[in-house]
């Protein structure tokens, strides 16, 4: 992307977090996060779309009075079958790509989020299937092998975005964003030029930023 191009992609990624973070707040995943599954508008509306392997999860953070999203009984029971693997291969996250979809909750969600901003970074989806490769073997590489990194694949990504991704991605549900207003916001300090809480800043980085907020000294 262009200068141009990235700096409008990336508040549309932010407004894509907060709309899945809402759906996760009314207890609903969507499961199939990626590029292709996200409109962008000529007015920077950024809306998520393809809900058709979304799944209610069991608690939600407000009041089940309220009208909930459709999901239909046909989709509810295909996306309950145990060892089945649903989604795209090149955005799964470990445990969607193992078929443990017991285990898929939002912070898998938050996996493929970090993969569209990952192909925002690299230009390209995290996980690339070799010509001739079996899918049984790709999705067995996604399980076993590290996550990918930005920053190696493309050295020009900023530190901290890279950080953000990779925090996004991380092989273990535990040690990625816990909700995706986290995600969110941490992009957004990184567009206000503040720190972002998982990139610990050298030094120099912090002073040029002084320095800009303290120009009359």
């Amino acid at each position: 992307a262009s200068p141009v191009e990235f700096g409008a992609l990336l508040p549309a990624f932010v407004a894509i977090c907060q709309a899945v973070a809402y759906a996760h707040s009314r207890g609903v995943l969507h499961r199939d996060l990626k590029p292709h599954n996200v409109m962008l508008g000529r007015y920077g509306e950024a809306i998520v779309i393809d809900w058709g392997l979304a799944k209610f999860e069991v608690q939600t953070e407000q009041s089940l009075t309220i009208s909930q999203i459709d999901v239909t009984d046909k989709d509810q029971i295909e996306a309950t079958q145990s060892g089945q693997v649903l989604g795209t291969p090149a955005y799964l996250p470990p445990e969607q790509a193992s078929g443990k979809l017991e285990l898929v909750d939002a912070r898998s969600d938050i996996y493929g989020l970090g993969s569209i901003l990952f192909e925002i970074l690299v230009g390209r989806p995290p996980h690339q299937q070799k010509k001739g490769q079996v899918i049984s073997e790709f999705l067995k590489g996604i399980v076993e092998k590290p996550s990918p990194v930005a920053r190696q694949i493309e050295p020009s990504v900023p530190a901290a975005l890279d950080a953000i991704c990779s925090k996004a991605m991380a092989k273990e549900r535990e040690e990625r964003y816990q909700k995706a207003l986290d995600l969110a916001d941490d992009v957004r300090c990184w567009l206000a030029g503040e720190p972002v809480s998982v990139y610990p800043e050298p030094w120099r980085d912090r002073f040029v930023r002084w320095l800009r907020k303290h120009r009359a000294a």
